[in-house]
């Protein structure tokens, strides 16, 4: 029995079926068009206005599900308390998957993956393998089996490694090519790669993070406005649901007061 398990045309199909979903029911989305600022009202019809370049939407209640840093820099006004959003840190990962013919791919016998021990030295330089884990795609998820082709993911970056993202994509191919020689004794020529960059994605949970999302939920609350997203209370698919299902609540329930 697989104990890995994904949908069928990927994670990144999820929110595509998500927003169909919402669409069926009335929800109207703007897309290309960032939020500018939120902003009170006083003496008007609603409690506040969503602001863009383009349009000003008023609301009873709003949920911010965007980085914490956004999340602060458009709401620390309302306290310091807000404000303190923008200095949660970020990881950034870059990810190179490679197409290789199966019969040339020198891979273990078995295994899904390996991980890179932190500041592995790179045989053909002077610093570190910027490589912190390879998958075995094709392994991992029996869908994307092929016969004939290998399907390998490398992943790079941490908090405190950003290299991968100043190499320019051919850059970033070569040396990981190189290092997957050094891990595995050698490594063939790609039929194909694809380069999936992902600047600041992943937050940091450093010590009292959930003391400073507590205070900023407690200071946006009685204005209507609720944080959701896995900045603020885990990284994940599931996480992040439930922290929207959340937040979701909580604004309706202060929408109908």
């Amino acid at each position: 029995t697989p104990i890995f398990f994904s949908l069928q045309d990927g994670v990144g199909s999820l929110p595509l079926h998500v927003r169909q979903i919402l669409q069926q029911r009335g929800v109207v989305f703007r897309t290309g068009d960032p939020v500018t600022g939120v902003r009170l009202s006083t003496g008007q019809s609603h409690a506040m206005s969503v602001e863009t370049a383009t349009s000003v939407t008023p609301a009873d209640a709003v949920v911010v599900a965007t980085a914490p840093q956004v999340a602060g820099a458009l709401l620390g006004r309302l306290s310091a308390d807000v404000r303190q959003l923008e200095f949660v840190k970020s990881a950034s990962s870059t990810m190179v998957t490679f197409a290789v013919p199966r019969d040339v791919c020198p891979l273990p016998e078995s295994g899904t993956g390996v991980l890179v021990p932190l500041h592995t030295n790179f045989a053909a330089g002077t610093d570190s393998l910027v490589t912190t884990a390879v998958t075995f795609l094709d392994r991992k998820w029996a869908h994307l089996h092929d016969p004939r082709l290998a399907l390998v993911r490398v992943h790079t970056g941490r908090i405190d490694d950003s290299r991968a993202l100043a190499m320019s994509d051919d850059e970033l191919v070569s040396r990981v090519h190189a290092e997957l020689a050094q891990i595995f004794g050698a490594w063939p020529d790609a039929l194909e790669t694809r380069v999936q960059r992902w600047p600041h994605a992943l937050p940091q949970y450093f010590p009292l993070h959930q003391t400073m999302v507590s205070e900023a939920r407690a200071a946006l609350a009685p204005h209507g406005i609720f944080l959701g997203g896995m900045a603020y209370d885990g990284v994940g698919v599931p996480a992040s649901i439930g922290s929207g299902r959340q937040a979701g609540r909580e604004a309706l329930t202060h929408a109908q007061r």
